[in-house]
């Protein structure tokens, strides 16, 4: 019995000094790695949009149904670069594009009319823009030694193209079915980044976004999505600083 009671306490002590080993790996890499400021990231993620609002917009005393608001899918990829300047901002700049698709809509008094119009519709949106970023910096030792957290907000703007399925002037020879304007808005950004070495490391974001646009081919004056973001990022322009731990 005595035998057994060894043995489990060698085992228990075994398995805490493993899950020692394991909990402060991560803390003994971010401590190399404090010796390596970076300056310049550069990322590519890819993002999953949900466009958000009413799905009927009253313009004018009038009820129409929304273009934006009703696309089921909508995928993005974004390319970002910031600049840090301290340990806590960081400037850049932000482009996105944006595929957007399969309009639906439930049934209702307008569903007959712009199903015909707008079901098989695309859109595509292209904004950019300067990207401001709040964030921790990486500690030397505790439990935000390879977390980093930031709040990031940037101004947009942009082209939107949408090609209707049909002309809303329901004569397909002579109507307009493509449209190309303008766009201006905003995005905001919350997010987590680890870093598995000085070179590189990844992301989670969640985000929301709204943009204006004026069109005579369709009645949305504006749209809106939240996102959610993964991504990989590069390092560059290394600043190195010796610390003595």
């Amino acid at each position: 019995m005595e035998g057994i009671n060894r043995v489990e306490k060698a085992g228990v002590k075994r398995l805490a000094l493993l899950i020692f080993i394991l909990l402060n790996v991560p803390l003994l890499k971010a401590q190399s790695l404090t010796s390596i400021d970076c300056k310049l990231d550069v990322a590519i993620s890819y993002r999953t949009n949900v466009f958000v609002g009413s799905k009927e917009i009253t313009k004018d005393k009038i009820t129409a149904t929304s273009l934006y608001a009703n696309f089921d899918r909508s995928r993005s990829f974004a390319f970002k670069a910031l600049m840090k300047y301290n340990r806590f901002f960081s400037l850049g700049g932000l482009l996105d594009y944006n595929k957007i698709g399969e309009w639906s809509m439930a049934e209702g008094d307008y569903s007959r009319i712009y199903s015909y119009v707008y079901k098989n519709s695309t859109a595509a949106v292209v904004t950019a823009g300067p990207s401001f970023a709040l964030h921790t910096p990486f500690l030397s030792h505790g439990n935000l030694n390879v977390l980093s957290f930031s709040l990031q907000f940037s101004p947009l703007v942009g082209l939107s193209k949408v090609d209707l399925d049909r002309s809303p002037m329901l004569d397909d020879y002579h109507g307009e079915k493509s449209s190309t304007d303008w766009v201006l808005g905003q995005e905001v950004v919350v997010g987590i980044q680890t870093r598995p070495d000085s070179y590189w490391g990844f992301f989670v974001n969640c985000g929301f976004k709204a943009c204006w646009v004026d069109s005579k081919l369709y009645n949305d004056p504006y749209f809106m999505s939240r996102f959610i973001e993964v991504g990989i990022l590069v390092r560059f322009l290394k600043d190195k600083r010796f610390n003595y731990l």
